[in-house]
Order: C-alpha cells, then structure tokens, then sequence
C-alpha cells in the first residue's frame, strides 16, 4: 500500500511510505531543494528505511540516503522506480 502523507501542517514527516511487511518512508524533492533539517530529523529516525528522492527537470533523478549518500544518480525515472521498487520488497 503506498500512503501519500504530506501536507501543509505534516510537521516533517515524510511525502510517501510505501508499505510492503515494512514501511519504507520517501521525503520528495525538484532539483535544487532538500529536505529541511525536521525532514532530515525524521529519515535518520527511520534508519536504512528512509530516503529522499531528488527530481530533475532534465531526467537525471536522484536516490539519497538521510545522511545525503547518494544510492542513484543521474537515473532516468524507470530507473528511479525500479530502485524503488526493490529497496520496499526485496531489500
């Protein structure tokens, strides 16, 4: 089941979680913005389960651990999703 949870009074939590036996939380971006530090804050306190996903005008996306260690980069979306994708059922 995937959740959609951000709004304008979320406090932090992150944009999406994906639920799969685990959740997994993703915090959204568009090129050049980042995650706030409360953003930050909340995908450190979901260890190896959170991450934020960093989109580009020009197709280059981007996959980030919360200490900004980059998984992905410069990956069309099919490769976003896909990476997706295994990170919530097979990792």
């Amino acid at each position: 089941m995937i959740w959609k949870v951000s709004d304008r009074f979320g406090g932090g939590r992150p944009d999406l979680q994906i639920f799969t036996g685990e959740t997994n939380y993703f915090e959204l971006k568009v090129w050049p913005e980042r995650p706030t530090k409360i953003q930050y804050f909340f995908l450190k306190k979901f260890g190896n389960r959170g991450y934020w996903i960093q989109f580009h005008s020009e197709g280059k996306h981007a996959l980030f651990t919360p200490n900004n260690d980059w998984l992905l980069i410069n990956v069309t979306m099919e490769e976003l999703a896909s990476a997706v994708v295994y990170r919530c059922f097979l990792d």
